[in-house]
């Protein structure tokens, strides 16, 4: 399979993904739960790629992430982050972090980082807008809610 035959592949799951949890809008609290166990597949599917020592850091950081150990994959991260500034997924899983630490200030923040250097990839901005909301949600937000939830719908 060529790159471009994958990265299609790999848009079309991320497509089906985010439709499937197209019902995330009118149910928040449910939401959390679909949104944070959708994250480290559309992050993998992510069309952004970086060096190898990013991308391989980004791999350990999702293995970690997967096992619960946030700590370990917080410090890969910011490690990644250190070699390239500007990676958007590694800005996302920051947001997604600090949403499974009940952190909604540090998600809201991490995942504005990452739309601002997310360029055109929608799928990856659909996610952080998801982190956004749900960050909004436990912050009794509603206002703050409805702008995510427009935005989310922007981005369909």
């Amino acid at each position: 399979m060529n790159r471009t035959t994958y990265q299609a592949a790999c848009v079309s799951c991320c497509l089906l993904a985010l439709t499937a949890c197209s019902s995330l809008e009118t149910q928040p609290e449910a939401g959390s739960q679909n949104t944070l166990a959708m994250a480290t597949q559309t992050l993998r599917d992510s069309n952004i790629r970086a060096n190898p020592a990013v991308e391989g850091l980004m791999q350990q950081a999702d293995t970690l992430i997967e096992n619960n150990r946030l700590d370990l994959a917080e410090e890969k991260i910011e490690r990644a982050l250190r070699i390239s500034p500007d990676y958007a997924p590694g800005w996302s899983r920051l947001s997604r972090i600090a949403l499974s630490r009940n952190d909604p200030a540090r998600a809201i923040q991490m995942a504005k980082r990452s739309n601002a250097c997310a360029g055109d990839t929608i799928e990856l901005k659909r996610l952080n807008w998801l982190f956004i909301r749900d960050a909004r949600v436990s912050l009794n937000d509603a206002e703050g809610v409805e702008q995510a939830n427009a935005a989310i719908r922007r981005l369909q």
